[in-house]
């Protein structure tokens, strides 16, 4: 479900995902534990649009994609305390994201 700009992300949940895979990636036992995940949200019909935010989110870590979707919910106006519960952040940490 994608919400409107005005519309309010109390109905937002977090998102996970599981994958299977059937075949070790990395046979060598020194990089066995060298690789993540890597996932893109695309448009079916356009593949040329996608999240770019949440894709660099996920290859920095959680902490870092909660900051990117902060500043993009700051960019798109909703005030800092819009952005509290759908990011988890503090209004200060969300604050010194608007003023950088």
């Amino acid at each position: 479900m994608q919400l409107d700009r005005a519309e309010k992300y109390e109905f937002l949940q977090p998102v996970y995902g599981l994958s299977f895979v059937d075949d070790i990636f990395e046979k060598s036992p020194e990089m066995r534990d060298e690789y993540y995940h890597h996932y893109k949200t695309v448009n079916i019909k356009d593949r040329r649009k996608q999240i770019k935010g949440l894709e660099t989110g996920m290859e920095r870590g959680m902490e870092e994609g909660r900051k990117i979707m902060a500043a993009s919910c700051l960019k798109k106006g909703l005030s800092p305390e819009e952005i509290i519960e759908p990011t988890g952040l503090t209004v200060e940490e969300i604050i010194a994201l608007r003023d950088k």
